[in-house]
């Protein structure tokens, strides 16, 4: 389909192509040294089964997946993916990601799924999935998910943005640290600002920030 050295690319990049899940599995299949994929991905009919996307198999050394699907598009007429879809990307211990990040909506379930079966992920975007829950803030607060995650983009309930903000400060490294780990230093939450949690908190942001921390606040 495409006049590509397939075998040579470090990284594909398709954002206006919507492919078959068998043409994206051969194609993809011959990508041998691929690192960072960016996809336009439909539901993935084979997810019913329980085994991964046929997508999924055919890039185990991949680090870096970007799943593009902004109008949560597919042809089944759903406009929420199966939580199958995730479930079977998380399922696969070879698929060590450094990032993900989806345009798709994706539910807290699916969000605290990825945190626990991919602990080599540094990078986190579900920016446009359900806010984050306060089992997986309690989880990421003892380190018990995402132990390398450095960067976190994710949407925050109003009332939750306090103890958001008790977690960054669980999982904040100092610059002068010694630790191979450097803490959660880069944040963007999406949350509604004219409500009484986001006003208890405001101030608390801006201290964050003059101090260097690197936290954005996108209203919806």
């Amino acid at each position: 389909m495409f006049n590509l050295p397939l075998h040579q690319l470090q990284e594909l990049h398709l954002l206006h192509f919507t492919l078959w899940s068998e043409e994206l599995s051969s194609m993809l299949g011959r990508c041998q040294n691929l690192e960072a994929c960016t996809l336009f991905v439909t539901k993935d009919y084979h997810s019913s089964t329980g085994g991964p996307p046929a997508f999924a198999t055919a890039i185990p050394g991949v680090r870096s997946l970007t799943l593009y699907n902004a109008k949560n598009f597919d042809y089944d007429n759903s406009r929420k993916w199966a939580q199958a879809q995730f479930n079977a990307l998380t399922s696969r211990s070879c698929f060590a990601l450094r990032t993900l990040s989806t345009s798709t909506h994706i539910n807290n379930v699916d969000i605290e799924s990825v945190l626990g079966e991919m602990p080599s992920l540094v990078e986190l975007d579900v920016l446009e999935g359900e806010p984050i829950s306060d089992s997986t803030l309690r989880l990421l607060c003892r380190g018990l998910l995402g132990p390398k995650l450095e960067v976190l983009k994710c949407a925050v309930e109003p009332g939750m943005l306090s103890d958001f903000l008790d977690m960054l400060d669980c999982r904040y490294v100092p610059k002068k640290s010694r630790a191979v780990y450097r803490g959660l230093r880069s944040v963007v939450i999406r949350c509604s600002k004219n409500t009484a949690g986001y006003t208890e908190v405001c101030e608390r942001l801006q201290e964050l920030k003059h101090s260097g921390r690197d936290v954005a606040v996108r209203y919806q």
